[in-house]
């Protein structure tokens, strides 16, 4: 566990960094946001191994909580998907 958070913690750092300021035009948020998102993308790719580890040692039980409360949390931020 305390790979996966150390990993998670360094990886998004730099797309935290990299929010656009307030007063940017559309075209440079729009290009702000490319960066956001290759730079997501990227933290993931790096965290994924941590996490991979991670929920491989849980137990069934564990795994479906898991599987649960990120679920929930999705739903609470975007919405649910049905």
């Amino acid at each position: 566990m305390d790979t996966l958070k150390t990993s998670a913690v360094t990886s998004f750092e730099p797309v935290c960094a990299e929010l656009p300021a307030d007063d940017l035009s559309t075209p440079e948020r729009l290009d702000q946001l490319q960066m956001v998102v290759d730079s997501s993308s990227a933290a993931i790719a790096q965290v994924r191994p941590a996490f991979d580890t991670f929920y491989a040692s849980l137990t069934e039980a564990q795994q479906q909580a898991l599987n649960r409360s990120i679920s929930q949390w999705q739903d609470q931020r975007h919405g649910s998907l049905e």
